[in-house]
C-alpha cells in the first residue's frame, strides 16, 4: 500500500503487510512493515514483527520486544493535544539510567 490512511476507526497492518504510507486513526496494530508517520488519537501497537520507520504520536503506545523502530515518537492527550504529564525525549533520557536502557533496547532492535 502506497498513499496516505485516513480511518476513524482502527488500522492493522498485518505480519506480511507493508505499507509506505502515513497513517492517522483511532487505533493502529502493526504487525508488518510501516515506512511513514503514525498518529493515532488513542492507542498504537507494534507487534514483535513489526518494524516502523517514521515518527509516531499517540496517547498510550505498546511496543513487544523485537520490534524495529526509527524515528521520534510524541505522546498526546488523545486529542492531538500535549499530554500534561509528557516531557521532551532528550529531557526524558536524561532522568535515569531505566528509561536510557529501555530505549537502547528499542533502538537496536
Amino acid at each position: 500500500m502506497k498513499g496516505k490512511v485516513e480511518c476513524r476507526g482502527s488500522v492493522v497492518i498485518g505480519q506480511e503487510g507493508k505499507a509506505k504510507a502515513d497513517i492517522v486513526a483511532e487505533n493502529a496494530f502493526i504487525g508488518g512493515q510501516v515506512d511513514g508517520n503514525i498518529t493515532t488519537q488513542n492507542k498504537l501497537e507494534i507487534t514483535a514483527t513489526g518494524r516502523v520507520k517514521g515518527d509516531i504520536e499517540t496517547s498510550r503506545l505498546v511496543v513487544a520486544e523485537g520490534v524495529v523502530f526509527e524515528g521520534s515518537c510524541r505522546m498526546n492527550g488523545g486529542k492531538g493535544e500535549p499530554a500534561s504529564s509528557s516531557a521532551d525525549s532528550k529531557n526524558t533520557l536524561k532522568k535515569g539510567p531505566e528509561i536510557e536502557k529501555k530505549l537502547y533496547q528499542i533502538s537496536s532492535g
